[in-house]
């Protein structure tokens, strides 16, 4: 051993060991100690000079560990003398080896304390949660209460993190494993100096980096492996590969990432990337990781604060969608396991039920709505039905513009450098895909925005507005350099002006990639506007190779594909003044004509003189909805509540022509109340007024 070098001593010479932790020790400059209960691998360490680490990727390497020592763990005197010159121990044995490290690892602190009373740490670098803390537990058992008073001063058990794939190799001298490293440990908890290796990230915010680990990447790898077992899968690329199987994962961990979102801060664009980061690694092959390795000790994954139940208490804690974490949980409790802690599983399950089971496993029992998704999904995967969570959750799914509107109320607009007194102000919502979902929130149908915002005060009072309104804003992408429109309106109360001044810093469109079939297919129908328009493209696209139908709201062309995304919206709503500006056509009618092009509805909407529409079904009649006569207060907002209506229509299955008229009817009950929202109905009030047979203009 060089005398410079720092000493690490590591428990456990097995793949995340030697394939992880001593490679990234090893070019970092430290001296490796192995100390493990298979005899012959330490006898084949003992003897060898080297071993090779492979690591896989685009650019892949070859780094080989030598110098290194290997000790027996029946080799009591070797192992203290390695315990008390290290600078730093680790574990890797496994979670249920822990209590067979920890009367060993007793045994050379009590010595270390009277011979070397320099600081150690002691990281446990296991697949659980908090397991250096587990750790020190069963440790401190073995000590004295003067020994144990050393915790926090010349000992430490900093909690940590890790993940890399090291499957198990054929030859235990060339081991293959990516080059992927996520290796954190709560600097709270240490004791002395920090100990530097590269790619060990030392952190205050331990348990948000843990249960971000945990809870997306765990539980997708978890997922992959359960559901792939069922399907009869042998290897974790194989399932990764299954549509269906890949489908539930990614659900699950979008869950999982908004319910870490809210529980820690983080910035939801860092946690889809993160998740993102799992989703490309699972289907290579690469890496050959078996199933069976992955879904053993099925009841310690099932725990309160392990990947399944962890997630699913933080999603019902903050009312979030929980789909794919209930179908996960169903498949552990389906999957019938072999190892000892599976077979246990199965005789509760059996015995007891599976809800029952949660709770015995767990000492936590799901809300009425978890449990009953778990034992619908539970009776799914038993019977071989893979389809139950592919159908659509929402309604009507939107992308694009949400607004914040102060209005200040004046009695006339004020003269250059003067100062007045304000009558009133009023802070409302806005932007033409907000406003359409608030629509069909209210009239019944179930309606989420998809968009992206910030974590700022106008963001924030966006978010509870929707959410007020029954717009479910789980899918809303957070990103602190984010804002909504800004607008301050200035009210004229004498001479009936608005002065709008209006800001758009801050506002963005979520990236394209974080927008795949399977986040489209979470909807019956696609609401998009003008803002980003190749992102709407991108979306307009996926929809219409999934069958999903798009309905458009653009006012303005100032893109170069703008044309190219409105020739692929399926149900293309303008007003005619924009219809115009496409066609260079007065005549709403022969706008219509024009802008047709053999899509499922293209209509044009021109105030009181109705809406024209042409349809697939008979693309050569222009038909002409009347517009329904009411005490008109305020028309804004009544193209946006118009779209609306229409996609939740659409979205129930209703023909165009109920569409159409229905959202005639909306938009008109609309413009009987001032602001962009305050007079959008409920179905009840659209149901009597359309039953009173509500006279219309010529």
């Amino acid at each position: 051993m060089a005398e410079n070098k720092p000493n690490l001593v590591i428990f456990g010479a097995g793949m995340t060991g030697r394939g992880h932790i001593a490679q990234l020790a090893f070019e970092s400059g430290w001296n490796l100690t192995f100390i493990d209960k298979d005899i012959e691998l330490i006898s084949l360490l003992k003897n060898c000079e080297k071993y090779t680490v492979h690591l896989i990727s685009d650019n892949p390497r070859d780094v080989e560990i030598c110098g290194f020592n290997a000790i027996h763990t029946e080799d009591k005197g070797s192992v203290i003398e390695a315990i008390i010159h290290a600078d730093l121990i680790i574990t890797s044995v496994l979670p249920n080896n822990l209590s067979e490290v920890a009367p060993v690892l007793a045994d050379g602190l009590r010595v270390r304390i009277k011979e070397n009373n320099k600081p150690i740490n002691v990281i446990a670098c296991e697949n659980m949660n908090e397991g250096s803390s587990f750790l020190w537990k069963l440790t401190s058992q073995y000590l004295s209460k003067d020994e144990q008073d050393q915790y926090g001063r010349v000992f430490g058990f900093p909690n940590s993190m890790v993940a890399r794939v090291v499957p198990k190799a054929d030859d235990p001298l060339y081991i293959i494993a990516e080059d992927y490293n996520e290796w954190t440990a709560d600097i709270n908890h240490r004791v002395g100096e920090v100990p530097f290796i590269n790619g060990l990230e030392w952190v205050s915010n331990q348990e948000a980096r843990l249960k971000r680990k945990l809870y997306i990447h765990n539980t997708g790898h978890a997922i992959c492996a359960y559901l792939g077992a069922i399907k009869g899968y042998k290897f974790i690329h194989e399932s990764a590969r299954d549509k269906w199987v890949m489908f539930c994962v990614k659900r699950a961990i979008e869950e999982s990432g908004r319910a870490v979102s809210r529980e820690f801060g983080f910035d939801d664009l860092s946690i889809s990337r993160y998740a993102q980061s799992l989703v490309d690694r699972l289907p290579k092959d690469a890496l050959p990781d078996t199933i069976e390795r992955v879904v053993r000790e099925p009841i310690r994954k099932l725990g309160l604060t392990d990947r399944f139940i962890g997630p699913l208490v933080l999603c019902e804690k903050y009312g979030l969608q929980r789909d794919g974490l209930c179908l996960g949980i169903s498949a552990v409790l389906a999957g019938n396991i072999k190892d000892e802690e599976g077979k246990k599983l199965s005789q509760l399950v059996q015995k007891e039920g599976i809800i029952k089971t949660l709770s015995l496993i767990s000492n936590w029992t799901p809300n009425l709505e978890s449990g009953r998704r778990i034992e619908m999904f539970y009776n799914s995967l038993i019977s071989h039905a893979f389809t139950a969570i592919k159908s659509p959750i929402y309604d009507v799914l939107g992308l694009g513009i949400v607004a914040v509107d102060d209005l200040i109320i004046v009695d006339n607009y004020p003269q250059p450098d003067s100062k007045m007194r304000g009558l009133g102000e009023v802070r409302q919502g806005g932007g033409l895909t907000g406003t359409a979902l608030v629509a069909g929130a209210r009239l019944g149908g179930k309606c989420a925005y998809a968009g992206m915002l910030g974590m700022d005060e106008l963001s924030n009072w966006t978010v509870t507005e929707l959410e007020r309104e029954g717009v479910d804003c789980s899918l809303t992408l957070r990103s602190n350099d984010v804002k909504p429109y800004h607008a301050i309106i200035i009210v004229d109360i004498t001479h009936h002006t608005r002065t709008i001044i209006f800001t758009d810093e801050g506002v963005k469109i979520r990236p394209k990639e974080t927008i795949d079939e399977d986040y489209v297919s979470k909807s019956k129908v696609i609401l998009i506007d003008q803002l980003g328009i190749d992102v709407m493209l991108h979306t307009t696209l996926l929809a219409k190779k999934l069958g999903i139908p798009t309905v458009a709201d653009i006012e303005r062309e100032d893109h170069p594909q703008t044309r190219e995304l409105i020739s692929n919206i399926d149900h293309l709503i303008l007003s005619t003044s924009f219809a115009g500006k496409l066609t260079e056509k007065d005549d709403p009618a022969e706008q219509v004509k024009a802008l047709h092009n053999g899509r499922a509805c293209t209509a044009v909407t021109v105030g009181i003189k109705g809406c024209y529409y042409i349809t697939k079904d008979d693309e050569n009649t222009v038909n002409h909805q009347k517009a329904f006569k009411v005490q008109t207060v305020d028309t804004t907002g009544c193209g946006d509540v118009f779209h609306g209506a229409y996609a939740v229509g659409l979205a129930w299955g209703w023909d165009v022509q109920k569409c159409i008229k229905f959202a005639s009817a909306v938009s008109a009950l609309k413009a009987t109340k001032a602001g962009g929202r305050a007079g959008i109905p409920d179905m009840q009030a659209v149901e009597a007024f359309l039953s009173s047979n509500p006279e219309m203009y010529d």
